[in-house]
């Protein structure tokens, strides 16, 4: 029977269920959180550097009554010795209409985020720069209100240059983009 990872860093507590520990103290390597849209999908705890001994991995969900979000769920897979999923602890974050508002205005900016850093250091770079310049007042409107107003001017760009910046194609066509993806395709991505 193998055992889990997690029992390496609480040799001297042999009894205790360590499940039950707070494994993000204990010196583990986080590796990067995951996003889709600025919302945190999962977090992963590495033994190693070279983030190949996975020990415990957190996976968010919204918990949404009818379109409002209530709850996050969050799982916290335990892996054993033998790399197999070894115990799931789930537990559930209650959420009151701030908490609610902050968390979408950060998932929107951290979408924003996402946008930039991905440019930085390619040659799209001051291209990708020009754009949330050009769209600042949109973007902040986007994060802070929600509006539509980036996306919707994104769409219906007219004025040159930003109409050659949005159709730089960044990746060869695909089933999704069959004339290549764009700088447009991938900021409409995220919101």
């Amino acid at each position: 029977m193998s055992i889990l990872k997690i029992n390496r860093y609480f040799l001297e507590e042999p009894n205790i269920d360590v499940t039950k520990r707070d494994y993000t103290i204990i010196g583990l390597i986080k590796d990067s959180p995951k996003y889709d849209k600025g919302r945190k999908i999962s977090a992963s705890y590495f033994a190693d550097t070279d983030r190949t001994d996975l020990v415990v991995k957190k996976v968010f969900t919204d918990i949404l009554e009818g379109d409002k979000l209530i709850q996050l769920k969050i799982e916290h897979i335990f892996y054993k010795e033998d790399e197999k999923i070894g115990n799931i602890i789930t537990t559930y974050v209650s959420l009151n209409i701030a908490e609610v508002a902050t968390l979408k205005r950060k998932r929107r900016n951290r979408s924003i985020d996402y946008l930039r850093a991905s440019s930085i250091g390619t040659p799209i770079e001051e291209f990708v720069t020009a754009l949330l310049k050009h769209y600042k007042e949109q973007i902040d409107l986007y994060i802070y209100n929600n509006t539509l107003d980036f996306n919707e001017g994104v769409v219906n760009e007219t004025e040159s240059p930003y109409t050659n910046y949005l159709n730089i194609i960044i990746e060869a066509p695909s089933t999704d983009y069959p004339t290549g993806k764009k700088v447009k395709d991938s900021i409409l991505e995220q919101l």
